[in-house]
């Protein structure tokens, strides 16, 4: 599953008519409705766009109805299921840019080229991104960084390939 990455997931069923909700994990979340098809984890099940019958927004989530469900016993399968797509079908970006999944698991060092730890998660805190970094240490607490996603002053540089990123650290710890 290297050429994949997951986009969303299958909420709670809604309703009675085989509806379930759609958690969106695209910066803008209507987006999880341009990319087809939708895989789930084991690949026996795949989805396409005529797949879903309908989709409306509802809350923070979406809600879909697929075609021939139209129960919520036949429905509730999906229910926290994750929502894979083939990496291939993203744009391509420009220099210098990249996808929140590329940086999962880069590893990040200070300007010494000490290794500060590995990226864990991404949080949006609408005002910037910040990296959850894993701490080199072997402590059992306090090993947990949030680097502020903020070029240059806390990041250097992000090398995808190498799966490196250079952060301005070194007052920060």
């Amino acid at each position: 599953m290297n050429n994949t990455i997951i986009i969303g997931k299958f909420g709670k069923p809604y309703g009675i008519k085989g509806w379930i909700q759609i958690i969106s994990y695209t910066t803008i979340p209507k987006k999880i409705f341009y990319y087809f098809p939708w895989y789930l984890k084991n690949f026996s099940i795949k989805y396409v766009k005529k797949d879903i019958k309908n989709w409306k927004q509802y809350k923070k989530y979406f809600i879909i109805k697929i075609k021939n469900i139209n129960d919520r016993t036949h429905i509730e399968f999906l229910k926290n299921q994750k929502i894979f797509i083939k990496k291939k079908i993203l744009p391509i970006l420009k220099n210098h840019e990249f996808y929140w999944n590329d940086l999962l698991q880069c590893t990040v060092y200070n300007t010494f080229n000490i290794k500060i730890g590995i990226v864990k998660k991404i949080l949006d805190n609408s005002v910037h991104e910040i990296l959850v970094i894993k701490k080199n240490s072997k402590k059992k607490f306090n090993n947990i960084i949030f680097l502020p996603l903020i070029f240059p002053n806390y990041i250097l540089s992000i090398n995808i390939i190498k799966k490196k990123i250079i952060a301005n650290m070194t007052n920060h710890i």
